[in-house]
């Protein structure tokens, strides 16, 4: 295997020290591979902790962008590419790596030419139990954007995101994302194993196992009054005799904390 540069992009905001302590150690651990250089960048959304700057990591603090972590994702790669590093994956703060992500990840790149690669997610629940394997995110209609890993040549797809025509995009940010490399003509290819795990507060995939989620897990809902999505608490969700799930418009949550005029309906 030829040597190769690989960046590791970490967005974080609130998370507890535990959480990013978990997150670091997961690629600190790495198995390791012969001529690879793997190195984390941290980037702080508005809330920098002080313990990160100790770490050999290169921290970077910017004001706080409430998009859902796209902005620092975007100057956390932007940084990687100008660097010289070869290839970028993302890390949100609150998931962590299996210790053979890297090393799985670049073998697929380096052994098919490809452009990016694409591996499964375990999804956990909060209350720190695996779930299983993430069905929804296969690398056919969906990937989780904490699931690539992409040459610096095929960083452009990162537009996507980081150019949004509305501020209710960050929201879909990761389906905008997939999208538009599946139109790209870019080579994908897929490790199907499962190196992310996903700690979810999302409702749905709860739902999706016929769970209850927790109160404070979010659900996505589209408003019928402007057709943008919006995120609610699962608690605030109503459950209708037809089946059917609506929230009131006054818990509705944009990205940078908004609220619609008309009522809602789920996605």
């Amino acid at each position: 295997m030829r040597r190769m540069r690989v960046a590791i992009v970490t967005a974080y905001c609130r998370e507890p020290t535990p959480t990013l302590e978990r997150c670091r150690n997961s690629v600190v651990v790495q198995v390791p591979v012969a001529g690879c250089r793997i190195h984390q960048f941290m980037i702080a959304d508005g809330h920098p902790r002080e313990e990160v700057d100790t770490w050999d990591v290169t921290h970077v603090p910017i004001p706080p962008q409430r998009d859902c972590g796209d902005t620092p994702r975007m100057i956390g790669a932007m940084l990687a590419v100008s660097a010289g590093y070869d290839a970028v994956a993302f890390l949100d703060a609150d998931n962590w790596f299996e210790p053979s992500f890297v090393a799985d990840m670049t073998r697929k790149l380096l052994e098919t030419g490809c452009d990016i690669v694409t591996c499964a997610r375990a999804l956990w629940r909060m209350d720190g139990t695996r779930m299983g394997i993430d069905h929804e995110s296969d690398g056919i209609s969906f990937n989780d954007t904490n699931c690539y890993l992409l040459r610096n040549t095929a960083c452009f797809v990162l537009n996507s995101i980081a150019f949004k025509k509305d501020r209710h995009d960050a929201l879909i940010g990761d389906q905008l994302l997939w999208k538009y490399i599946a139109q790209s003509g870019l080579d994908v290819r897929r490790v199907p194993e499962p190196l992310l795990n996903y700690e979810s507060n999302n409702a749905w995939h709860y739902l999706q196992r016929s769970e209850t989620p927790p109160a404070d897990s979010k659900y996505l809902v589209i408003n019928q009054g402007d057709g943008r999505p919006y995120q609610c608490f699962y608690r605030d969700l109503e459950f209708r005799a037809d089946g059917s799930m609506f929230c009131s418009p006054e818990f509705l949550m944009a990205p940078d904390g908004s609220r619609p005029n008309a009522r809602a309906v789920k996605a």
